[in-house]
């Protein structure tokens, strides 16, 4: 999904109800995501992968990001490097 989509569809409703908010929350952390946490290589793009993981409030501060961000890091860099990922996964 673009991420230029993303900020119109957040930015687009007025905050005036419980679902406005959800929408707009659920909207800005796909778009930190995107941007902060699991960029592509373009910065403009994000994948719909991590949709799922927005679906209940109270189950995102119970996930352990800073792992998610650690293996998203070796995965990369194992990419960049060249190196044989199914010694590392297998």
């Amino acid at each position: 999904m673009k991420l230029s989509w993303i900020r119109q569809i957040r930015d687009a409703d007025a905050l005036d109800t419980i679902e406005s908010i959800q929408c707009y929350v659920r909207c800005h952390i796909l778009y930190l995501i995107g941007t902060t946490l699991f960029p592509d290589k373009l910065t403009s793009m994000v994948s719909c992968k991590y949709l799922p993981m927005l679906r209940n409030f109270s189950e995102i501060r119970s996930d352990s990001w800073g792992s998610a961000c650690l293996v998203y890091l070796y995965k990369s860099l194992c990419q960049v490097s060249h190196y044989e990922m199914k010694e590392m996964y297998g």
